[in-house]
């Protein structure tokens, strides 16, 4: 049986080349991603300082992200999410559900980008 990482990893590969829309809820802020999705890299950081994530998902490809103050390109083409402490997944056909120590995102994959 695939661990959750596996299981996750898996449904963003079969994703590539779609557009994923991501809410991402944070200390009471919502923010909106619209990514023209290319690939996810899953890293691993061994940082003494604990300044970066310990595990930490990276979604590549184009995008724009909706704050409440206003809308901004994706810094760098990378849509990262830290995987920190305790997290939780659900995956279904078309969207995945995913909440950690900071937040939640739901992610919904649209049709396959020419």
């Amino acid at each position: 049986m695939p661990n959750p990482t596996q299981k996750i990893m898996a449904w963003l590969r079969s994703k590539e080349n779609s557009t994923l829309n991501i809410t991402k809820e944070e200390d009471g802020d919502q923010d909106k991603i619209e990514l023209l999705f290319e690939r996810v890299d899953f890293v691993e950081h061994h940082d003494p300082g604990d300044y970066l994530a310990k595990q930490a998902l990276l979604l590549h490809g184009r995008g724009e992200t909706m704050t409440d103050f206003g809308q901004k390109p994706l810094p760098g083409g990378i849509f990262e999410i830290a995987l920190n402490g305790k997290w939780s997944a659900e995956v279904k056909d078309s969207s995945l559900h995913l909440s950690t120590d900071r937040g939640a995102y739901k992610i919904v994959a649209t049709a396959k980008n020419n």
